[in-house]
């Protein structure tokens, strides 16, 4: 029986719509309508599985992360990890790095904050997680704006894994590269994948990315999961309306 890392089961979703006078938001004052993003959200990761999230921009993919990460309070239903420190990796490579310290103290942090580990220890696993993912070891002493998108990427992958997350969730991980760039990166995505037996939560508009990284694929339209299965089967053979108009647009109907 498939052990699964993430189970969420039934979750609807929340935000406190901001209240807008004269044009300009209300910072104070009556707090908004609550609006309703996910709805009855249900379904499971199981241990070394890509699982990837499909739909258009606005459609709730970002909010049903942040429910699993804990980020999004207002919501109903059961979100049940079965595995520690679950990490992101982030769609901007250089928006999710702070600017002014450099790679080595940035790869370092997690390690600060939830491993008893001494300096050398910590600097040692900073060397060997920038050569896992495909970096030099002097890069430890650059900072970020030094770096190129892909590098910066690698580099954020990198972060994620430092305390060995049994689940990564992948925010459009390559949309903000050009294409060759992209490939690379999908390329270490699926090595560290298989090396480390990651499950991973992959977002993407993308429907060719998605074929080629993941088992299965959900499907979703406003905030709703509208299909699911293997790639095989959504891709072959699309039952919702939706899923039908997704593929065509790609051109792989």
């Amino acid at each position: 029986m498939q052990e699964n890392v993430l189970e969420v089961r039934h979750v609807n979703g929340f935000y406190k719509e901001q209240s807008v006078q004269n044009g300009i938001r209300r910072l104070f004052g009556r707090e908004g309508q609550r609006v309703q993003v996910l709805h009855d959200i249900s379904f499971f990761i199981g241990k070394g599985e890509v699982v990837g999230l499909v739909g258009e921009s606005g459609c709730g993919k970002t909010t049903l992360s942040k429910a699993i990460l804990g980020f999004l309070k207002d919501r109903e239903g059961e979100i049940c990890h079965q595995t520690k420190h679950p990490q992101m990796v982030f769609q901007d490579p250089y928006s999710a790095l702070n600017p002014v310290k450099k790679i080595g103290w940035i790869m370092e942090e997690p390690l600060k904050n939830y491993t008893k580990l001494d300096r050398q220890a910590r600097r040692e696993k900073v060397l060997e997680m920038l050569q896992n993912v495909g970096l030099e070891a002097d890069m430890a002493d650059r900072y970020p704006r030094q770096l190129s998108g892909g590098q910066r990427q690698r580099v954020n992958i990198g972060t994620a894994l430092m305390l060995e997350p049994g689940l990564l969730i992948a925010d459009e991980p390559v949309s903000a590269l050009d294409v060759t760039i992209q490939a690379q990166i999908m390329e270490l995505f699926q090595e560290l994948q298989q090396k480390l037996q990651l499950s991973v939560l992959f977002i993407s508009h993308d429907l060719r990315v998605v074929y080629q990284m993941c088992d299965r694929v959900l499907i979703m339209k406003e905030g709703r999961i509208v299909e699911e299965g293997t790639v095989e089967e959504v891709y072959r053979h699309p039952k919702h309306e939706y899923t039908k108009l997704l593929l065509a647009s790609a051109g792989i109907s």
